[in-house]
């Protein structure tokens, strides 16, 4: 089951999601990409290569980026499932997530 998926079964069946440990999943599958890159990031630097550092610094900032993203939009998802005026408030006004629109 894809991050999308297991997603869907956090908003949609949380009790079933908890029962099958998505969350656990999920923060396993965001967290096993950062020590991928932290390997790659690490590799560069003791081998002084910087166009390698450079790649792998810019690949991590856009797995980040798509990170926090998911995980903005999931927050928002469930608030709005589960009727949850103040969290989609706070999102709302915080500058810094104006931007993410819930797909």
């Amino acid at each position: 089951m894809d991050r999308e998926n297991q997603a869907e079964l956090l908003v949609g069946d949380y009790k079933l999601a908890i029962e099958r440990g998505v969350e656990t999943v999920l923060w396993k599958h965001h967290y096993s990409r950062i020590g991928t890159f932290r390997s790659e990031i690490t590799a560069a630097k003791k081998d002084r290569n910087a166009p390698a550092l450079t790649v792998a610094q810019a690949a991590f900032r856009e797995f980040l980026d798509d990170a926090i993203f998911f995980y903005v939009r999931l927050v928002i998802r469930l608030a709005e499932a589960h009727s949850l005026k103040r969290v989609i408030r706070i999102f709302v006004m915080h500058q810094a997530l104006r931007s993410f629109v819930v797909c």
